[in-house]
């Protein structure tokens, strides 16, 4: 009788044995691959897609570490503006890890001067999205301005006069490029409570600023590349505030950038 027993306890332990080792293999969910975005067509958020995950129960997209969906759809649209986008399978309980996207816009300080001036009067945004000065007379990098300052009296710096300028647009010669950047004043001086740049059609204004540039206003920046007036794929937009202006024309400046070509959100980092 006791050998019987012992022998019945044997295969018990064989047997939860196997059965550990059978769940052992159902540890992790893979994550899903060949994540793609496209911008919609307003630049206002990101139409996602990924392949399907063998046996995964479903999806979840988060944004920002917030959970925005949860279903069975190889894709989804978000219009959540934050600074990571990611996405991960699950199975019952279990999860994958999250594949991500980052939306992140950069955040950089620059000091340009107008025309007039002894500095760097032309800025653009290279493409790591931080803010790099140039000479008006630096004809090699014309293609790379965005902005620069002008007060619209030659040999001379008027502080109180001066002005944004898009580079499509020069008047003491030739234009320095094709970009016509368009300049929208924002109803806040707070650039921090700006988290997507207004949209295309909403009031932009090019090829320089309606009015001269004031300490502490922010800007909407719109990087409008041919065909002008509409969204394309060379678009960009930024938000910028001025911080001062000097007697000497230098105008310092807060930017933050969107480096994904189209899309407006601009939390700042």
């Amino acid at each position: 009788m006791l050998r019987r027993l012992v022998i019945f306890s044997g295969v018990v332990l064989v047997a939860l044995f196997v059965f550990s080792g059978c769940t052992s293999e159902e540890t992790e969910v893979l994550p899903p691959e060949n994540l793609q975005y496209a911008v919609t067509s307003d630049g206002s958020g990101l139409s996602l897609t990924w392949d399907a995950v063998t046996d995964a129960d479903g999806y979840r997209v988060y944004v920002d570490d917030d959970l925005i969906y949860e279903g069975t759809s190889t894709s989804y649209t978000v219009t959540n503006v934050g600074k990571e986008i990611g996405v991960s399978a699950y199975k019952g309980n279990l999860e994958s890890d999250r594949v991500t996207i980052n939306v992140a816009p950069v955040s950089s300080d620059i000091t340009i001067y107008e025309r007039s001036s002894t500095g760097y009067s032309a800025m653009g945004w290279n493409s790591d999205g931080v803010a790099v000065s140039y000479s008006l007379l630096d004809t090699a990098n014309y293609s790379n301005f965005h902005i620069y300052l002008d007060d619209f009296t030659p040999n001379q710096v008027v502080p109180a006069q001066i002005h944004f300028v898009a580079p499509s647009y020069n008047s003491q010669g030739d234009a320095f490029n094709d970009i016509e950047t368009g300049f929208k004043v924002a109803l806040t001086s707070n650039l921090d409570s700006i988290t997507i740049a207004d949209p295309v059609g909403s009031g932009y204004v090019s090829p320089y600023t309606q009015d001269p540039l004031v300490v502490n206003t922010v800007y909407h920046i719109w990087i409008d590349t041919q065909p002008y007036d509409e969204l394309n794929t060379g678009d960009h937009f930024a938000k910028v505030k001025v911080l001062s202006i000097g007697t000497d024309g230098a105008v310092q400046l807060q930017c933050v950038y969107q480096r994904i070509s189209m899309l407006r959100w601009l939390p700042t980092p």
